[in-house]
C-alpha cells in the first residue's frame, strides 16, 4: 500500500500546483490512473480480492502514475501554446448542417437500437459476437455533435440548447437499458460539464460534484445494463464504494496480474503493438479486424470468455509491460502525456481542435482499461473525422444552396471566443 500512499501524495502536490483547475491532464488523468491501478490491490489488501503477485502490480501502478504525471508536467513545459506545429484545419460550420446532421445521425442511432431489439439478441454479450455491434460508432459521433450544438448555442447566445441536450441525454439512457453500454451516457456528461465549466457556467465545486457523482453511478447503472434485451435487473453484492472498486476499475490490476503470473505463455514485444494498434485505430473493423493488445489478451489468455463475446479488457499499463518491461510502462505513459497535452495546449486554436479534446477527455480515461487502439479508434472515428465531413457539407451548403449562411470559421476563432 505505499506505492498507493505515494501516488496519491504525488498527485496532490502535482495538481496544487495547476490550481486543481479541471481541464488540466494533470487533474482529471491522474485519478483515474490511481484508480485503475490500485483498485485491485486495494481490494486485495481488504481480503475482498485475491492477486498473486500485489506488489508488482502496485509497483507498476506507481510508474504509471509518477511517470504521467511527469510527462504530462514536462510535455506542458515544452509545447508552447499557439505553436506553428498547430494543423492548419479550417472548419466551417453552419447552424443548418450542424442541426441536421445532428439529428440525422440521432435518427439512424435510434433506428440501429430498435433494429437491435428486433433482432432477437437477449444479453449484450450477444450483441458483442455480431457484426451490428460495429454499427455502435454512430453513438460516438452523436455525442461529438450534440456536444458541438452546445459550443456554438454558448458562443453565440450564451445559452444551453435545451433540447438537443434532453434528446441526447434521453437516448443514452435508452442505450444502457436495451444496448448494455455506459461508455455513451458517461462520456456526454463529462464533456458536458467540461464546456459549462470552460465557459464559466459551471464552477469548479460544481465540477467536482458532477464528477463524483458520475462515479457513483457507474455501478448503478451496472444494474439496468441491457435490461431491455435480458429483462432482469442486476443487484450490488457490496456496498456501492466497494462495487465502485470492484467493478470497472478493478478490470487494470486484475489484467496486470494475470499478466505477471502467466508471463510464459507470451513473450515481448518490443514496439509491435504500435503497429497493430495504428492499423486497428484506422482500418474499419468490418474490412479487417486487427488483433489490438485488447483482443490478444481476451483471446489467447481468457478464450474461455471470448467465445461467450465477453472480454475482461486490458490495461494500458500492460501495453507497455509487453512491449518493453517495466520500462515499457513509462514509455507508454509519456507517449500517451504527448498526445494528451497537445490537444490541452492546443484547444483553443481551432473549434477542430477544442470539440476534439473535450471529446477525448473520456476516451482517454477509458483507455487506462485498454490500450493505444481504443484511443486512436474513437478519436479518428467518431470525432475527427464527422467534424471534417460536417465541415466539407457546410462548406457545401454554404457556397452553393445558400451563401447567405451565417456560420462558426475555426479560423477565425481566437482564444477570446473559446473557453479556457
Amino acid at each position: 500500500m505505499g506505492f498507493l500512499f505515494a501516488s496519491v501524495v504525488l498527485y496532490l502536490v502535482f495538481a496544487t500546483r495547476e490550481r486543481w483547475d479541471p481541464v488540466h491532464p494533470v487533474v482529471w488523468y491522474t485519478p483515474f490512473i490511481i484508480l485503475y491501478s490500485f483498485s485491485a490491490v486495494f481490494i486485495h489488501h481488504r481480503g475482498h480480492y485475491k492477486l498473486d503477485h500485489p506488489d508488482e502490480v502496485s509497483l507498476i501502478g506507481f510508474l504509471a502514475v509518477s511517470s504521467g504525471l511527469i510527462g504530462i508536467s514536462v510535455v506542458d513545459w515544452w509545447i508552447e501554446s499557439g505553436s506553428k506545429w498547430v494543423p492548419k484545419v479550417n472548419i466551417s460550420l453552419d447552424k443548418i448542417s450542424l442541426l441536421v446532421s445532428f439529428y440525422g445521425v440521432l435518427v439512424l442511432s435510434l433506428i440501429y437500437m430498435g433494429y437491435v431489439y428486433a433482432s432477437g439478441v437477449s444479453s449484450k454479450p450477444d450483441l458483442l459476437r455480431s457484426d451490428i455491434i460495429y454499427l455502435g460508432v454512430l453513438y460516438g459521433v452523436v455525442n461529438t455533435f450534440s456536444l458541438l450544438t452546445i459550443v456554438r448555442s454558448v458562443m453565440r447566445r450564451g445559452q444551453v440548447p435545451v433540447l438537443p441536450v434532453v434528446i441526447t441525454i434521453a437516448t443514452f439512457l435508452a442505450v444502457v437499458l436495451v444496448l448494455g453500454q455506459r461508455n455513451p451516457i458517461l462520456r456526454y456528461f463529462i464533456g458536458v460539464t467540461l464546456i459549462l465549466y470552460g465557459f464559466g457556467i459551471l464552477e469548479k465545486w460544481q465540477v467536482y460534484t458532477v464528477g463524483i457523482s458520475i462515479l457513483v453511478s457507474i455501478p448503478l447503472m451496472g444494474l439496468a445494463k441491457a435490461y431491455v434485451l435480458s429483462g432482469k435487473l442486476g443487484e450490488l453484492n457490496e456496498s456501492l464504494p466497494l462495487s465502485i472498486l470492484t467493478g470497472e476499475f478493478r478490470s487494470a490490476g486484475r489484467n496486470m496480474d494475470t499478466l505477471l503470473s502467466r508471463a510464459g505463455e507470451w513473450e515481448y514485444r518490443h514496439g509491435g503493438t504500435v503497429i497493430t494498434d495504428v492499423l486497428r485505430g484506422v482500418v474499419p473493423a468490418p474490412i479487417h479486424k486487427f488483433q489490438n493488445p485488447t483482443n490478444w489478451f481476451r483471446n489467447e489468455l481468457h478464450p474461455e470468455l471470448a467465445s461467450k463475446g465477453m472480454g475482461p479488457g486490458f490495461t494500458f499499463a500492460g501495453e507497455g509491460f509487453i512491449n518493453f518491461g517495466y520500462i515499457g510502462v513509462v514509455v507508454w505513459f509519456f507517449l500517451v502525456s504527448i498526445l494528451i497535452v497537445y490537444l490541452y495546449k492546443h484547444r483553443k486554436s481551432s473549434l477542430l481542435l477544442y470539440i476534439t479534446y473535450v471529446s477525448s477527455v473520456p476516451i482517454f480515461i477509458y483507455s487506462l482499461r485498454a490500450d493505444i487502439a481504443n484511443i486512436l479508434s474513437p478519436v479518428l472515428k467518431h470525432v475527427v473525422v464527422p467534424l471534417l465531413m460536417l465541415g466539407g457539407l457546410s462548406t457545401i451548403v454554404k457556397r452553393y444552396v445558400c451563401p447567405t449562411l451565417d456560420g462558426i470559421h475555426s479560423r477565425s476563432i481566437t482564444g477570446d471566443d473559446l473557453p479556457g
